[in-house]
């Protein structure tokens, strides 16, 4: 794994933060998270195989070749789906 473990992006003044991590079950994964409306949301990619050591490599090659365009994708996507799930649902806090 390269020393490269995350990027910070910036879109209309919010921050997409693309990083590697590690999920529960091991396997290597590229995490989006940003905030919106007041919330912090993420969605992950996970890589797995029989093959770890390409796992791993198939997400640090996901997370370099990483750039706005595709983490404002991911954002577009995580907007939109976080818009429809709470449609109709009242946020209480």
């Amino acid at each position: 794994m390269s020393g490269i473990f995350a990027k910070l992006f910036d879109h209309d003044g919010t921050q997409i933060l693309v990083q590697m991590e590690e999920n529960d079950d091991g396997h290597p994964s590229v995490q989006f998270k940003t905030e919106l409306n007041g919330l912090r949301v993420s969605l992950g990619l996970v890589f797995s195989g029989k093959d770890v050591d390409r796992a791993w490599d198939a997400a640090e090659d996901a997370l370099n070749n990483c750039e706005l365009d595709q983490a404002i994708d991911m954002y577009n996507s995580m907007n939109k789906s976080t818009s429809q799930f709470l449609s109709g649902q009242e946020m209480t806090g």
